[in-house]
């Protein structure tokens, strides 16, 4: 058996033989063992040769390149007007401005948010900078920069290999790789990728009308706000364009999330003279937004926040239908939120502007920049906006509440409902301008300007326009009016409706040429009061309802109102020259009126409207109150001849449920003449 001998003979070299290779029975040459881990060691020391080659050739190229890098955020710098002081060891130095920065350790540093301007170095060495270095914060490139080159694991392979293939990639990868910050965020928002910012950085910008395109997510990480400071007011857009026309086919499907917008260079006081406006800046968020989310928001003081939807200037905008915008806090010193061409469901609620909360801060507002917000600011603006639930909006010391006002689109506003919202210390808390169908507003408060430590703009209203719809309706439910310093509720014609609440504390600028009222008419309509405690007692000359002179006009007071404390008269609701009002007053309805000497109606200006029965017979059961009448629908001529009469009815003049003749009812006779 020579061949079985042979492959035996073979098969032991492969397994024991030291050669690498072994020639088999029938002459193949093949690997041994030993021959095989040779080779695969061989290879394995090749790779790494070959790799630390390649890695010796990448550090020398990124070496190279953040040298570069350095030298191109120095020209930066200087050319976006930054004044480089010098290194901190020739100081000391005074910082006169806030574009001014120094050298320490090869890092530029320049003032942070909460030192003041004329702050002054207190040395030249370690010792002193140890204490210094709390007043600066790092120029933010040079950061960024420094964590690119620090070496730490990940740092370079995951953002310039992995997230720049993946949906999401860091805004240090576009800071490393672009000019300056301008260009980085231009690239950010172009890539339609989500691109994360680091909370603890602050960017800054020295440009608006960065192009969105569809799909780009600005997002924080590090559980709290990214800051971003916008330092230019020019700008023909806003500081992120997100419309239809920016090149980027417009924004849509984005996300902005845990972001904080800050403005150094914006006022805080206006001196009159040389400061007379705040610098108009473009607004934050600008387009169209279909479908995109804000959230979690800083908007600081911005000069406009959001101005989303419609078209203007020529210029599309585009749709804002399904936008989501939730937990936004701000101060905007001009326009707030202005929203258009919603078609399409929209969330939209947790907002707060008030500007008390940046107190404590650089960007605390001085009095003479809240008074120019009191005559001026507009926090809310409603185009057409179909079918929206809003809930727990909020402004303090602006112009106006909630203004309806299409501008940008066709159309306006139609069934919107608010929830939850409240406007405090606001000249005309509500300015319903345009709208269709109707607007309620549920568990809501209006608070006026009577408080105000400002010059007032009167009348301070709500005001409710004629909207050209005869059918329009504005509701309130179980919402409170106060601190109004005349009257509370004007319409020009369109319906209002309450249902509970309250409206109190109003007419303090009355007097008797100027009474004050709880609603006032400026056009014919009607006015529909259920269950609403209106309290006329802080003026001198009110009434809790007044038609305006208004004919054709119908009121109804439901069960459970309340008109009291008038000090001239409880409602007025003649209809004026033109006649013709009527009057539904409910007899669960209470209606106290004025209580001085000026009303020469007494106690009840008008009294309420008697119930009227229909029967064959005086009632002999039941509860009535004085006034009741009780008609006789089967008249028949009664008595004797020169004394015939007929009953019409019975007047009840007690209230209770005795029913005696002549005591509790007085039969109404008419002679027939016989």
């Amino acid at each position: 058996m020579p061949d079985v001998w042979d492959n035996n003979e073979t098969i032991d070299s492969f397994v024991n033989s030291p050669e690498s290779s072994v020639t088999t029975r029938t002459g193949i040459v093949r690997d041994t063992m030993f021959g095989m881990q040779k080779k695969a060691d061989e290879q394995r020391i090749a790779a790494s040769v070959a790799l630390a080659e390649q890695m010796d050739s990448q550090e020398s190229a990124f070496n190279a390149a953040q040298t570069d890098k350095e030298d191109r955020f120095q020209g930066f710098l200087n050319s976006s007007g930054y004044v480089f002081l010098g290194n901190y060891e020739n100081g000391p130095f005074q910082f006169s401005a806030r574009n001014q920065y120094i050298r320490y350790n090869n890092q530029y540093y320049r003032l942070n948010a909460a030192t003041d301007i004329g702050f002054t170095t207190t040395g030249t060495d370690a010792n002193s900078f140890a204490n210094d270095v709390t007043h600066f914060v790092l120029m933010d490139g040079d950061t960024l920069r420094q964590n690119l080159g620090s070496g730490e694991v990940g740092v370079v392979y995951v953002d310039y290999v992995h997230l720049i293939n993946g949906p999401s990639v860091t805004m240090e990868y576009f800071i490393a790789t672009s000019e300056t910050m301008n260009d980085a965020f231009i690239a950010a928002c172009a890539s339609g990728k989500s691109v994360l910012l680091r909370s603890d950085v602050t960017y800054q910008v020295s440009r608006n009308d960065f192009p969105v395109a569809r799909g780009t997510n600005l997002i924080a990480t590090g559980g709290s706000y990214a800051t971003i400071e916008a330092l230019s007011p020019f700008g023909d857009y806003g500081l992120f364009d997100m419309s239809t026309e920016n090149g980027l086919n417009g924004g849509r499907y984005n996300i902005f999330y845990g972001l904080k917008f800050r403005y150094p260079n914006q006022v805080k006081a206006i001196d009159g003279t040389v400061i007379t406006n705040p610098v108009e800046y473009p607004p934050v968020f600008h387009g169209g937004a279909f479908e995109s989310r804000f959230i979690n928001l800083d908007m600081g003081n911005a000069y406009m926040a959001f101005r989303l939807g419609g078209a203007m200037n020529g210029r599309d905008l585009g749709s804002a239908s399904r936008v989501v915008i939730d937990n936004i806090i701000g101060s905007p010193i001009y326009r707030g939120l202005s929203l258009e061409q919603v078609r399409d469901l929209p969330v939209i609620q947790n907002i707060r502007w008030n500007y008390n909360y940046l107190a404590g801060t650089q960007y605390e507002y001085d009095q003479t920049l809240k008074q120019w917000m009191h005559d001026n600011t507009w926090p809310y603006i409603f185009g057409r906006i179909d079918w929206a639930i809003i809930k727990n909006i909020f402004s303090y010391g602006c112009l106006r509440g909630i203004t309806t006002l299409s501008s940008r689109y066709t159309g306006s506003a139609d069934r919107l409902k608010f929830i939850g919202c409240h406007f405090d210390h606001t000249v005309f808390p509500l300015y319903l301008q345009n709208f269709s169908s109707r607007i309620d507003f549920s568990l809501c408060h209006f608070v006026g300007d009577k408080d105000s430590k400002f010059s007032r703009i009167a009348p301070n209203v709500c005001y409710i326009n004629n909207v050209g719809d005869s059918s329009a309706v504005v509701g309130f439910d179980t919402c409170t009016f106060y601190n109004f310093t005349s009257t509370v509720l004007r319409t020009d014609g369109t319906r209002i409706e309450l249902r509970g609440g309250s409206i109190s504390k109003f007419g303090f600028d009355s007097q008797a040429d100027r009474v004050r009222n709880g609603i006032e008419l400026l056009s014919p309509t009607t006015i529909k009061i259920v269950g609403t405690r209106i309290d006329a007692s802080s003026g001198t000359h009110t009434r809790c309802v007044f038609d305006g002179e208004q004919g054709n006009s119908t009121l109804y007071i439901g069960d459970g109102s309340e008109l009291t404390g008038a000090t001239y008269e409880s409602y007025r609701w003649n209809g004026g020259v033109t006649g013709g009002n009527k009057e539904y007053i409910s007899r669960e309805a209470v209606i106290e009126g004025a209580t001085t000497a000026v009303n020469a109606r007494g106690v009840h200006s008008f009294y309420q409207q008697k119930y009227v029965y229909p029967s064959t017979s005086m009632p002999t059961t039941g509860s009535f109150k004085a006034g009741d009448e009780v008609t006789n629908m089967f008249k028949q001529i009664q008595g004797v001849a020169g004394s015939r009469y007929v009953i019409t009815s019975w007047l009840r003049v007690t209230t209770g449920s005795s029913h005696v003749l002549n005591v509790d009812w007085v039969a109404q006779k008419v002679p027939t003449g016989d």
